[in-house]
């Protein structure tokens, strides 16, 4: 339910411009909303789509985008729903997680809350491996790859995943991205199949 209004920054696509909006606080809903026309003016498409409940039991389907959000200076990335005209920009309960905030009903504010951290307890093959990377680096794909196979220490042949960002609009026939890649070196295992025939099929 919504409570209080604050006010917030959504920020373009590229972060250099930033439009000062009045957000209701709606802890009820898990993301924040954004009119869909103001997301497409500063450069945001959508990059899934969803099925959500509404308050009265209705279960209909919704754009998601991830959108830069600024508060009192500091800047999150956070999903957002791409919301029917006319609708309020509505500050999830995701985006106050992010933010580390909380709303302050009697005073119509956010406060700021202490996050919970749990450490977790790791071997000394993975201390040794984190110890290799620098997190702040971004790794061309040959150094990458390289450092991935030296920091490997799984008993078992661990998966890379590659994520691409291709701005397409799968709504669009024409945009449907589709196909497949042979590695240079193959997948480093040998391929057998079994056929079931007989007579001169099974000599062919």
């Amino acid at each position: 339910m919504g409570t209080f209004k604050v006010s917030i920054d959504i920020g373009s696509a590229d972060r250099r411009t930033f439009q000062a909006v009045d957000a209701l606080v709606d802890t009820g809903a898990t993301f924040s909303s954004v009119p869909r026309k103001l997301l497409e003016e500063v450069g945001y498409r959508p990059i899934a789509r969803r099925p959500f409940e509404l308050a009265d039991g209705r279960v209909v389907e919704r754009d998601l985008g991830e959108v830069s959000v600024r508060i009192d200076s500091e800047v999150r990335t956070t999903t957002c729903i791409f919301a029917d005209e006319g609708s309020p920009v509505l500050l999830g309960a995701v985006t106050l997680e992010q933010f580390l905030l909380a709303p302050d009903p009697v005073h119509k504010r956010l406060v700021p809350i202490t996050g919970l951290a749990m450490m977790a307890k790791h071997g000394k093959k993975y201390l040794e491996a984190l110890a290799k990377m620098d997190r702040s680096q971004h790794y061309p794909p040959r150094e990458a790859v390289k450092l991935a196979k030296e920091t490997a220490y799984a008993q078992f042949d661990e998966t890379v995943e590659l994520h691409l960002r291709t701005s397409l609009d799968p709504r669009h026939a024409e945009q449907q991205l589709r196909g497949t890649v042979v590695l240079p070196h193959g997948l480093g295992k040998k391929v057998q199949v079994l056929v079931f025939a007989e007579g001169e099929a099974a000599k062919l």
